[in-house]
């Protein structure tokens, strides 16, 4: 598998980039199983989701607790923006 020549400019075309990220977001959720830590993983990285992780091993009841205590701003704000912007469109979904 895989993608033959790969080279850093072509991580800059959507037509692997988009496919790449897909795969990554598929194999995060299945290994980290909440959308919250593989988005967090996604953009922080998995070593330090497993991390934060350990700090609340009651998910998914300790999920909200699991964001607020994500250990890097950026990836707090990332998180916490998809879900709203997740929110939002779900709105503009249910309302026809």
């Amino acid at each position: 598998a895989g993608i033959p020549d790969l080279t850093l400019d072509k991580l800059y075309d959507p037509a692997v980039n988009i496919p790449l990220g897909a795969q990554l977001w598929a194999s995060l959720l299945r290994e980290l199983r909440y959308p919250e830590m593989a988005l967090a993983a996604y953009n922080g990285g998995v070593g330090n989701v497993q991390r934060w992780k350990n700090k609340w091993p009651d998910a998914p009841d300790e999920l909200e607790l699991f964001v607020a205590d994500i250990g890097f701003v950026e990836t707090k704000r990332y998180v916490m923006e998809v879900f709203r912007a997740r929110a939002a469109y779900e709105s503009l979904v249910n309302s026809n």
